[in-house]
């Protein structure tokens, strides 16, 4: 796509969305594990917006990554990603909230490792919708 026919409410998605990535990781040198699994999830959710604002001129006001993903009616996203998905949207809730329903996420707060898959989760997601824009 040259730079003359994006979008610019697209541009503004993709650019939240590199700010969610770079926050996430700014976050981890600081080991606050439950924003990087925000912002993380953030991310990706933001790029998966943009293409459903491609797609049907229209944003959205869900947060599941799975139910996004279909509604972008990207069997591929959907299919490829299903796993980094599910993982992510764990985190929408419990990690911006601390009376978040008890359990909501397995093992308590994120920890180190949580956090590490949900960055590379996170930036697979992004990198893969960012090719097919």
């Amino acid at each position: 796509m040259s730079d003359q026919s994006i979008n610019p409410d697209l541009e503004k998605w993709l650019k939240f969305c590199d700010e969610d990535l770079r926050a996430a990781d700014a976050t981890f040198k600081d080991n606050v594990f439950s924003a990087v699994c925000f912002h993380a999830q953030q991310a990706a959710e933001k790029a998966i917006k943009a293409i459903v604002l491609i797609k049907s001129g229209k944003v959205p006001r869900d947060h599941s990554l799975l139910r996004l993903a279909e509604m972008s009616g990207d069997k591929e996203l959907f299919e490829l990603h299903k796993e980094e998905l599910g993982f992510l949207d764990m985190f929408y809730v419990p990690t911006r909230y601390p009376d978040a329903l008890p359990g909501s996420l397995p093992e308590g707060l994120p920890n180190k490792e949580d956090a590490e898959k949900a960055v590379v989760y996170a930036k697979k997601v992004v990198e893969f919708i960012k090719k097919r824009l």
